[in-house]
């Protein structure tokens, strides 16, 4: 299926490739922050899945511009994680109970990522893998709380 980036098996990420494809999405946001005249403070990165993994990539990456996300079904499977502050980053997490492809202890890895770098978490838990209408409402209350 397509992807942000590309993938070497179910959960392996082709982490050269997962690089590339961050950097060339922080740039594009950058330019349409200067193109639009918005902050990039107003921006909240939202994903699913797959979405969500490329996210995970901008906020450790591109830590000063990016402080919000929504993040639906997030894994991130990469071996070198940058360990900077996120101190003044909000993210809304869900995930599955019974999640197909994405584990308890992958969702776990998640929010140990973002809680052991100082980011404000909220959390809310779903049956599986698939998007509900209740995880996009409580992500929408969080948001209005932002």
């Amino acid at each position: 299926m397509p992807r942000y980036f590309k993938r070497l098996a179910e959960g392996v990420y082709d982490e050269a490739d997962l690089a590339l494809r961050g950097d060339e999405l922080a740039k594009f946001i950058r330019q349409a922050a200067k193109e639009y005249h918005f902050s990039l403070a107003q921006v909240v990165l939202v994903g699913y899945s797959n979405g969500a993994n490329i996210a995970i990539r901008l906020l450790l990456n591109d830590s000063d511009h990016f402080k919000k996300a929504i993040l639906y079904h997030a894994m991130y499977p990469v071996e070198n994680v940058p360990t900077n502050s996120l101190l003044d980053t909000h993210v809304f997490l869900s995930f599955g109970r019974n999640d197909p492809i994405v584990s308890l202890a992958d969702s776990a890895y998640v929010q140990e990522i973002f809680t052991s770098r100082g980011a404000v978490l909220s959390t809310v838990w779903t049956p599986s893998h698939q998007l509900t209408y209740e995880e996009v409402e409580h992500s929408r209350m969080w948001l209005t709380e932002q």
